[in-house]
């Protein structure tokens, strides 16, 4: 679309202080920040190697207690001649099993929440930073083709017959606008 030739403002019809906004130093639309994904993803991180960290704290115990219970009664039933090393094996089974399963309850629950919640949360904000980077691609991609009519103190899109005030570029950038057709449609 850049000619060589400048191109006439649609307000004042004249073409002498006419150029590209970029070469005016007019300010780019501002790239939105990319801080929240990269610190939700970090907190994800942080989460899961807690739960990783509960998981192994939790196979430690559950698994010692059955080696140290089991130990206990297979050496121990060498020299106890009434039993007593497996009654306490038994004993000490029985709760270790309950809580067990429960541990392991309260691992998935949690489980839910450590992994579950920052990945739901870092998802939402994630998309809503690829929208906002999407749009901010589209203006820039207008802004390259902006043009800067310092008579009129207003920027204009060429072979469009409308000028906006400096004020409100960023706006006018941002805007949806559809592209009419090159040619009618019956032609």
């Amino acid at each position: 679309m850049s000619t060589s030739q400048p191109v006439t403002c649609p307000n004042c019809g004249q073409n002498d202080q006419t150029s590209l906004a970029s070469k005016t130093g007019i300010s780019v639309p501002p790239q939105p920040s990319a801080t929240a994904p990269t610190f939700l993803k970090a907190i994800r991180w942080i989460f899961g190697i807690a739960y990783g960290l509960a998981v192994v704290m939790l196979l430690v115990v559950v698994g010692g207690g059955f080696l140290l219970g089991g130990f206990t009664a297979l050496f121990g039933a060498q020299y106890d001649p009434y039993g007593t090393a497996a009654a306490i094996f038994g004993v000490a089974l029985v709760p270790l099993l309950c809580s067990g399963f429960l541990l392991l309850f309260g691992l998935v629950l949690m489980g839910g929440f450590m992994l579950g919640l920052p990945w739901l949360i870092y998802r939402g904000v994630n998309q809503n930073y690829q929208q906002r980077y999407a749009q901010w691609q589209r203006a820039m991609s207008k802004y390259q083709k902006l043009y800067h009519c310092s008579r009129c103190a207003g920027v204009f899109l060429e072979g469009q017959n409308r000028i906006v005030p400096i004020e409100q570029m960023q706006a006018f950038l941002h805007e949806f606008q559809t592209q009419p057709p090159a040619t009618p449609y019956g032609v």
